[in-house]
């Protein structure tokens, strides 16, 4: 009986009424995410390299110049009906989203900090959608789906007077007894990049690269420090035989205090000796050390060294061959964000017909995110292999070795090089047209 009641007692000590408040210090139950205080030392060391740091600067900025181009748009389809570019355009245009502007920070800020929240403003009335921010240092933590992690359902956030708050992350309404069953409903949109499926929080392109850039930062600084040191002298006079107040007499004339301008002229006789003396800090010419630090950096970053104020020993042909693979990187990104654009633009139309109440029957009611060229096609080269193709399936065809529809296709897939959109199925039929058009005489071509 004793020993029970001691049980109870020691159970009873152990709890905490407030423990379920308290989280555990560095330790998170997704093991791919980093630690909430390392997380949020990422985010503070991304931003302070951006902002003092010219040469993390310059890699974040290039990315996003090279995925932006000239820019995001959106386009609806040509037999949608025509509200449906209206929307589009009055959410793009609106006087707090101006994403023509901000689509600029909204890609530069997912690559810093890895991750970006967009709480939404929907009026009730017309569905109007307008885009806000959240800060990814006041992110707490991300709420999944407990049987499926890489659904996201909740971002916990920083709300005033210490407490949290939770915003339901936009996703399809997939409850069948939902009045919106089938459109994207919710609070924020949340977007990442660099996140492993096992992970909740995406982290920032910088993360690898912060030892090497800080690196390059000291080296280059030292140097100009060790160069300022290394450029400066003093006099140094000998004076043969002469006591103490020979000295001091020879330091208190005026003549001698002074320190010789350029070009002057100074007489002494054999026993006094002038000198300009610089420091030797026997420092070696840390040029290829530098470049090597940066060249690890730039590599860590996809970037090769020529995008980056160093031609090296590259040339036109070496160039093209090392821009390749960054280009398929550039356009991988590229990709994601025109995801982003049209998740969202998704939800706009969403929110537009379940304001309104308006529904349509039209299918074609879809839009395009419309995007730039990562690169400036070689248009000669590409007409050239056009022309080869040409010569070369027309003469297999004549062989009998090829069929009609083969070397349309062939054709096709090499015309794609000069962005010719049009499908090997639609040349055909056109071809199928014309000829039909010459047998009936109403050929205008």
């Amino acid at each position: 009986m004793i020993d029970e009641q001691v049980k109870v007692k020691l159970k009873e000590a152990l709890i905490d009424s407030d423990d379920n408040l308290f989280r555990s210090l560095g330790v998170n139950k997704h093991h791919k995410d980093l630690p909430s205080f390392s997380h949020e030392e990422m985010l503070r060391r991304a931003f302070k390299y951006y902002d003092t740091n010219t040469f993390a600067r310059r890699i974040i900025e290039l990315d996003k110049d090279f995925v932006i181009g000239d820019g995001f748009s959106y386009s609806a389809n040509k037999d949608a009906d025509e509200i449906i570019q209206e929307i589009l355009d009055g959410f793009w245009n609106d006087s707090v989203n101006l994403l023509n502007l901000k689509q600029h920070n909204k890609v530069l800020e997912l690559a810093l900090f890895g991750e970006q929240c967009y709480p939404v403003s929907v009026n009730e009335s017309n569905g109007h959608v307008t885009l806000g921010y959240i800060d990814p240092l006041s992110i707490l933590s991300i709420k999944t789906d407990p049987k499926n992690i890489e659904v996201a359902l909740q971002v916990e956030i920083k709300a005033k007077d210490n407490g949290t708050e939770l915003l339901d992350i936009i996703r399809e309404d997939d409850n069948p007894n939902s009045i919106n069953f089938g459109k994207l409903v919710g609070d924020c949109f949340y977007f990442t990049v660099n996140k492993v499926s096992n992970a909740t929080r995406g982290r920032s392109d910088l993360l690898t690269l912060f030892d090497w850039v800080d690196a390059h930062d000291q080296m280059a600084f030292d140097r100009v420090e060790k160069s300022t040191i290394g450029n400066s002298f003093v006099w140094d006079i000998t004076m043969q035989n002469a006591t103490n107040n020979e000295i001091r007499d020879f330091l208190n004339d005026p003549v001698n205090r002074d320190i010789p301008p350029p070009g002057s002229m100074r007489v002494h006789n054999e026993k006094v000796k002038w000198e300009a003396v610089s420091p030797n800090l026997m420092s070696s010419d840390a040029a290829q050390e530098i470049k090597i630090i940066k060249n690890v950096a730039l590599g860590g970053a996809g970037i090769p060294e020529h995008w980056f104020a160093e031609g090296g020993d590259v040339n036109r042909a070496t160039a093209a061959e090392m821009s390749e693979p960054v280009l398929k990187r550039l356009k991988t990104r590229q990709t994601y964000i025109k995801y982003m654009f049209e998740f969202i633009g998704k939800f706009v139309l969403d929110q537009f017909f379940i304001a309104t109440g308006i529904k349509s029957d039209n299918k074609d009611n879809t839009f395009s995110v419309l995007t730039s060229d990562i690169s400036i096609k070689d248009t000669k080269v590409a007409a050239i292999a056009l022309k080869d193709t040409v010569m070369s399936t027309t003469l297999a065809v004549q062989s009998g070795i090829m069929s009609t529809k083969r070397a349309i296709e062939l054709v096709n897939i090499v015309s794609q090089m000069l962005d010719d959109n049009v499908t090997a199925k639609e040349e055909s039929e056109e071809i199928n047209k014309q000829k039909q058009n010459i047998i009936n005489g109403t050929d205008n071509i």
